[in-house]
């Protein structure tokens, strides 16, 4: 699969994504070792409050991009899971998978992007297991 290498942060500090730098503001790197950086000028510190998702390389039935901690929705039938789903890259295995609130998990490439919808993320809809 050749698709493009994106990531978002999220701090969660101030529960917010890291927007692009403005003014004066820090700018953020991810290092090889995938820690977050805060670079002012010629200082680099590692950032605690962040974190690191990566893009799919898929988008929903909307055209979204589907990042790894994306709470999406399966739309088409049948159906392998159960209502809400994370995506997750699972440790020890090479790929982007789906959990439903049980654990049941299907990879997201044998169901395709256009078979699910973004409906939030793990940061901002703490609740998607009820």
């Amino acid at each position: 699969m050749n698709r493009p290498i994106k990531f978002r942060i999220w701090d969660r500090e101030i529960e917010s994504w890291v927007k692009e730098q403005v003014g004066d503001g820090p700018i953020y790197t991810i290092g090889l070792d995938g820690t977050v950086r805060e670079q002012y000028y010629s200082d680099h510190g590692k950032v605690e409050c962040c974190e690191i998702q990566q893009f799919t390389g898929l988008t929903d039935m909307t055209g979204g991009e589907i990042y790894e901690g994306d709470i999406v929705e399966q739309i088409s039938e049948p159906r392998a899971l159960n209502g809400k789903c994370q995506v997750v890259y699972p440790p020890g295995i090479a790929g982007f998978y789906l959990f439903d609130k049980f654990e049941t998990a299907v990879s997201l490439d044998s169901i395709g992007g256009e078979a699910v919808i973004i409906v939030g993320n793990v940061f901002e809809n703490t609740d998607w297991k009820d």
